[in-house]
Formats: C-alpha cells, structure tokens, sequence
C-alpha cells in the first residue's frame, strides 16, 4: 500500500490520471476475484491475504508503467536493501511464531497479563526486527544519502 502511495502521484504530477485509475480498477477486480478464491479456504485470513495480493498487483502495475516510460527504476542498492528487510521481517516472523502463546493462554488470563504479554512480544518483534537488520548488515547511512 505505501508503494502504491509512492508511485501513483508520479502519474499524477505528468498530468497522467487514467493509468493509475485504470490500474486501481485492474487491482479491485483481481482482489474480488482473489476474495472469491480464499475466503472459502481461509476465511477471514484469505481477505486480508487477497487485499495484500491486490495491493501487490496495484504497486506491480504501477511500478511497470513507470519503468517503461523511463521515469523510476529501482537501483541496485533498493534491491539489496529490500531483500535485506525481507530476511529481517522472516526473522521476526520466526522468533514471534515460536514465542506467541496459544489461544487457550489468551482466553484464560486476566487482561492485565494479556496487556503486557503482547507489550512484550511488540518489544521483543521490534528488536528481533531491528537486530536482524543490523547483523544483515544494514546502516542507517544507507538510506539518508539515497
């Protein structure tokens, strides 16, 4: 969704309003389509997933049509650093997978100690996260001068 943000007003400031429309519509199709298809499986989990794949398509999209007007190209360094916050967001996902308490842990506690047990794992998600990034080698440098 923040790509979508970033992309769209590029069309926007070359007088260019009928690609990002065009392409948002191609997006709300595929994402009624992708609700259809998950939401049987998934239930409720399928249309967030199937928002996320339109949002996906949307950025794609947008992303392509600027890429062949010549107007942005991702650079190398956007790629590493991308691929960089993936490998972080898979640690995380990891470390508060093997950490979250199950269902039945949540129904029988008190909302105090449900309170500060998700305080706990956000504060343990965020560091997992920003940790990740520093031993992958990541400096806050790189993104001030670029």
């Amino acid at each position: 969704f923040m790509l979508i943000k970033v992309f769209a007003p590029c069309f926007y400031a070359r007088q260019d309003v009928r690609t990002p429309v065009r392409i948002g519509v191609i997006a709300m199709v595929a994402n009624m389509v992708f609700n259809l298809i998950l939401v049987w499986e998934l239930k409720h989990v399928g249309l967030s997933l199937a928002s996320t794949l339109a949002a996906f398509l949307n950025a794609g999209l947008l992303y392509h049509g600027l890429r062949k007007a010549g107007i942005f190209r991702l650079e190398r360094h956007w790629i590493r650093l991308g691929i960089l916050y993936l490998g972080a967001n898979a640690v995380m996902v990891t470390v508060l997978l093997l950490v979250m308490p199950g269902t039945e842990w949540w129904l029988a506690q008190r909302a105090l100690y449900k309170v500060a047990t998700i305080l706990g794992i956000c504060a343990l998600g965020a560091g997992t996260y920003f940790a990740a990034l520093l031993v992958g080698g990541f400096r806050l440098r790189e993104i001030r001068h670029h």
